[in-house]
């Protein structure tokens, strides 16, 4: 661990304390032009964690949120396309399972990653797991 990631996980933990642990649906399943992933509800849970997390001053500093809290829409990939497309096909494909009931999910940690794009594909080393309370 660099001494960055070592004040980022530590100053995140401290705050992380005093969140509490929460529930949210996973499903139905989505498509998109450039995904598949499940959705996830509801939002103001994992919003008020992302602003928490966002709010860091290391991550203030650092510049790593650069888009707004509005432009974040919770999910859960389950695969992403690296080419134009249209969502037509992929949303027809998928259809016959948005019928599927979603399902309960307690969130209790905040996986740290440090994540990058490589060529094609994302990629991401785990920095660091912080209980929720």
């Amino acid at each position: 661990m660099t001494p960055q990631s070592s004040v980022i996980t530590s100053g995140t933990a401290e705050v992380l304390e005093r969140v509490d642990s929460f529930e949210i649906e996973v499903g139905p399943l989505a498509g998109s032009s450039g995904a598949v992933r499940f959705s996830v509800t509801p939002w103001s849970s994992i919003w008020q964690l992302a602003t928490i997390l966002r709010s860091q001053p290391v991550n203030v500093a650092a510049g790593t949120a650069s888009k707004p809290i509005s432009h974040f829409r919770p999910h859960v990939g389950i695969g992403y396309s690296n080419r134009r497309q249209e969502a037509a096909p992929i949303v027809e494909r998928i259809s016959q399972l948005r019928s599927m009931v979603p399902v309960p999910v307690m969130v209790k940690q905040v996986k740290l990653v440090r994540l990058w794009r490589s060529r094609d594909s994302y990629e991401w080393d785990d920095a660091a797991t912080i209980a929720l309370r």
